[in-house]
């Protein structure tokens, strides 16, 4: 495994040029010495010579052997190192966890990748506190038709009419006629 990972940025430049990238290109089928990369793709010694030494130094092509014998390879360990990196990764916990103590933090952070609820707690606290947040969600004294609640709670996950019956099933939301309001006595996390 590699000590550091290159910048997914520069790797692509380095293949922006068409002769580095062809001879990339070739190399990943199998090991080949600077003629046979020059014959194959009908390329001048140079330009092979000076594609080779940016692939290298991009760590994208590594060679063995030396003197004629030198054969070249394209390091796949390094493209899939940068595609990894380059990968957005969400955040741990909402994005905005308003007035919460180190406890409630702690859960959200647990149950939350950025604002999508990814399990469900089975312990009844830490189901109050992911509640309590999701409720914060919803302004105080409007009225919520069910389906702009569905909409809502489908942000924070999947099964939206389950988070629905909880947070009126717990007193966080109260329902009437199909219209949904956040309860007065429930204070957001």
């Amino acid at each position: 495994m590699k000590d550091t990972v290159a910048e997914p940025i520069a790797l692509l430049a380095v293949l922006a040029d068409v002769h580095r990238l062809q001879i990339a290109g070739l190399l990943v089928a199998r090991p080949l010495s600077e003629a046979e990369i020059e014959q194959a793709l009908e390329l001048r010694p140079k330009v092979v010579q000076r594609s080779l030494r940016a692939l290298q130094s991009a760590s994208l092509v590594r060679s063995s052997g030396s003197g004629l014998e030198t054969r070249y390879v394209t390091d796949l360990e390094t493209l899939r190192a940068a595609v990894a990196s380059a990968r957005p990764r969400a955040e741990r916990g909402p994005g905005d966890l308003g007035d919460v103590n180190a406890d409630e933090r702690a859960v959200l952070m647990t149950f939350f990748e950025g604002d999508r609820l990814v399990s469900v707690p089975v312990q009844p606290a830490k189901l109050m506190i992911v509640l309590g947040w999701i409720v914060g969600r919803f302004e105080p004294g409007r009225e919520y038709p069910e389906r702009e609640v569905n909409e809502l709670l489908l942000h924070h996950y999947d099964d939206y009419a389950w988070l629905r019956r909880a947070l009126v099933d717990h007193g966080f939301m109260t329902r009437e006629r199909g219209i949904y309001r956040r309860a007065e006595q429930t204070a957001a996390v």
